[in-house]
């Protein structure tokens, strides 16, 4: 067992299961970031404890936070494909956009999950695509912007602590669930929500 694959295991021991297939995906997609951030910064976190905790775990952590079915989901500002790469391989029923309006990121994205078919690469701001979607999700972005933004009637954001209460108490037209605390860092929470409207 890789390092990656064995750092990720442990960290999601009780909480999420992978199969060797989707490691696999994941330890790919870890192996090419680390390689084009040497010229395209994409993350200023790609060491292996670090990225694992920070990229992979939690965005595998919000995708085990929705039930297992089809989806059309966007990844608002995708970067390096966070959170949307992993929740994809999470959740193979979902139809993952990943929305990066920086075309070098962008071509990344596409080599980076080209093995994947249920992830559509789209070289644009979210709030430019004209498709309907019934779940957006995000990290590192205004969540404001996510949420004026009006992509989708599902809502799930890795945000800290502090934001998410900003949010939670300046956007009423959500009917926002109880956050989830990421059990390895618990200034970061996952909030999930729908619109009311």
């Amino acid at each position: 067992m890789s390092e990656f694959a064995d750092r990720l295991t442990r960290r999601l021991a009780g909480l999420v299961t992978l199969n060797d297939g989707q490691i696999r995906l994941l330890q790919r997609h870890y192996d090419l970031m680390v390689r084009w951030n040497q010229r395209l910064n994409l993350s200023s976190v790609v060491d292996l404890a670090g990225a694992v905790d920070l990229h992979y775990a939690e965005s595998l952590f919000l995708a085990s936070l929705f039930p297992p079915v089809p989806l059309k989901v966007i990844d608002f500002g995708s970067g390096a494909g966070f959170p949307g790469v992993p929740a994809a391989v999470l959740q193979p029923h979902w139809d993952v956009y990943l929305a990066e309006a920086r075309h070098k990121k962008a071509a990344f994205l596409r080599e980076a999950t080209s093995g994947i078919p249920t992830i559509h690469v789209e070289a644009t701001e979210a709030q430019n695509l004209v498709r309907t979607f019934d779940l957006v999700i995000a990290r590192a972005v205004n969540p404001q912007q996510v949420i004026q933004a009006a992509l989708a009637p599902q809502i799930g954001l890795l945000l800290n602590h502090a934001d998410a209460e900003r949010l939670v108490t300046g956007a009423p037209h959500i009917e926002w669930r109880e956050k989830a605390t990421v059990p390895w860092r618990p200034d970061h929470v996952v909030l999930t929500g729908s619109c009311s409207t």
